[in-house]
């Protein structure tokens, strides 16, 4: 999935991606767009610095560590909780 932006539906797709990621190769790819992700949230956080967008960069880190530990659905729950409603 590209990810051009950090925006909740952009967060939300990688959510999805990580619900059903299942192998090795694709925990691959979800680092990769956590990555991207991670480099959109920074960019925004130097445009505009938001408690909220600083929370959700904290959860994206600790979601990129789980996915390299072969945890993509505890990452989707990590990331859900800091996304919020």
């Amino acid at each position: 999935m590209p990810v051009v932006d950090c925006s909740k539906q952009t967060v939300e797709g990688i959510i999805d991606l990580l619900e059903r990621s299942t192998s090795p190769e694709q925990c691959i790819y979800r680092e990769a767009e956590l990555e991207d992700l991670i480099r959109q949230m920074e960019a925004e956080l130097r445009d505009r610095e938001t408690t909220p967008m600083r929370t959700l960069l904290a959860a994206a880190f600790d979601c990129h560590n789980l996915v390299a530990d072969q945890q993509p659905a505890a990452a989707a729950k990590r990331l859900r909780a800091a996304l919020g409603p």
